[in-house]
Formats: C-alpha cells, sequence, structure tokens
C-alpha cells in the first residue's frame, strides 16, 4: 500500500514536468490556416510582377502629378507598351491592382499568426543560435532561428518563425553564431519588432514569439562551411558581447 502511494506521488509530481514539454518543429508555430488563401500573384513570373507593378506606379503618376504634356505622352506611351503586353500574356491587371493591399494584408496575417496551441506551453525545438545588438540601446538580444544564414547574409524568417529569448542571466551563451542548439522553455506569443545589428548591419527583427529558456543544448558544429562560421560573423559575435558588458 505505501508502496502504491509513493508510486501515486512520482506519477503527479515528477512526470508531468516531463510529459507536458511538447516537441515542436518549426512549421507547427505557424497558424497554418492563416496561411491558405488565394495569392494571384503566385503564378506570375518577375517580370510580370515587375510590369504589374509598372502599370499601377505609372497610373498614380498620371492621376496625382502635374505633367507637362511631353511628360504624359511618354508615360501614357510606356503605359501602353506595358499594358499591351500584359494582356498578351492573358494577365488581367486591373483586377491583380484592385487585389494588392487585399493580398497585402492576407500575407502579414499569415506571416505573424501564430499556432495558439502552443502559447505558453512548454517546448523542445531545434534551431540556430542568433546574437544581435539592439541599436536603439546597448543591449545584447538572443534569437532562435530556423535555418543558418537567417537574419545575416540572407533575409529573416517570417515573424511566427524568429523566436526571441528570454534567458536566464547566469546561462553560459554559445561562442560562435548559428550554433545548433536544442532549448527547452515556455513559449508565448509576443509580437515584437527592432532593428538590430547583426553580421552586415541593421536588419529588422520582427518576432511573433518569446521563448523563456529553462535549459539550452549545445550541438557540436559539424564543419565551418556547412554552419555559416565566417570570419565577419566571429567579429560580429565578439563585437556584440561587448555591448553586453
Amino acid at each position: 500500500m505505501r508502496m502504491t502511494a509513493c508510486l501515486v506521488s512520482f506519477l503527479l509530481f515528477v512526470l508531468p514536468a516531463s510529459a507536458t514539454q511538447i516537441g515542436a518543429d518549426w512549421s507547427q508555430l505557424i497558424d497554418q490556416n492563416a496561411r491558405t488563401f488565394e495569392d494571384p500573384f503566385k503564378a506570375l513570373t518577375v517580370s510580370q510582377l515587375s510590369d504589374v507593378a509598372t502599370v499601377a506606379r505609372l497610373r498614380q503618376r498620371l492621376n496625382r502629378e502635374e505633367l507637362t504634356e511631353d511628360e504624359k505622352t511618354l508615360i501614357l506611351s510606356r503605359l501602353e507598351l506595358k499594358e499591351t503586353s500584359l494582356s498578351k500574356a492573358g494577365i488581367d491587371f486591373d483586377w491583380l491592382i484592385s487585389q494588392r493591399w487585399i493580398v497585402a494584408d492576407k500575407r502579414k496575417k499569415a506571416a505573424w499568426s501564430v499556432n495558439g496551441y502552443l502559447d505558453g506551453q512548454t517546448i523542445i525545438i531545434k534551431g540556430y543560435f542568433l546574437l544581435a545588438g539592439s541599436l536603439s540601446e546597448k543591449k545584447l538580444l538572443t534569437y532562435l532561428v530556423p535555418e543558418i544564414g537567417m537574419c545575416a547574409h540572407v533575409p529573416p524568417p517570417a515573424p511566427n518563425n524568429l523566436v526571441r529569448l528570454a534567458l536566464p542571466e547566469e546561462m553560459e551563451l554559445p561562442e560562435k553564431l548559428f550554433t545548433p542548439v536544442e532549448i527547452v522553455g515556455t513559449l508565448r506569443s509576443a509580437p515584437d519588432s527592432i532593428t538590430a545589428r547583426v553580421v552586415d548591419g541593421p536588419v529588422k527583427m520582427a518576432s511573433a514569439w518569446e521563448l523563456s529558456v529553462d535549459s539550452m543544448n549545445v550541438f557540436e558544429r559539424v564543419s565551418s562551411e556547412a554552419t555559416g562560421n565566417w570570419p565577419v560573423a566571429m567579429q560580429a559575435s565578439k563585437h556584440l558581447r561587448a555591448l553586453n558588458r
């Protein structure tokens, strides 16, 4: 009987701590429903997108600016050229132009919307550790990104795939940028946007998540080529650490 009571106590007070840890991958951080919408611009080539944008811009100039007759003639000639090219390709540019802000709003919602189920949960997630320095104040910022080079040599991920880290003061940080890590902590929806210095200069760090870190397991880097161990990244890492001293 006493043994049964001990076993029950163990199950109640020991197991829940690990049972409530959710193994999360990056796709699970995103609200997949918000990503499901018709985006007519996806079917266009880069050249066609450029032509539609040019048509919209030239029309705005005709409606808003005071133009000389020569300027107006030049704009109308260029406008006709672009509209004819799009029409021959079967593209309804008038409808596309009318949809551009609607689609832009849907894209923004898709980029910021998070999986509400994970809000407040303790998760385990793997990614790459990133240091950044706040440009508005002398402050060290830490993030987790899904791929090497993000926010440095390639653009940042969508806000719902950029995780801001809240680290215990005593926690030792990885020595190198984009060190692969596995983190356990509490994930919370906490939209934030800040301009920070990473490697190549100022970067807008728009993040929809904050992860309060309980533990961080640092993995060995496979090779300098595979993990983006650039000399410039190393210099930036040292400079950013100096910000926090």
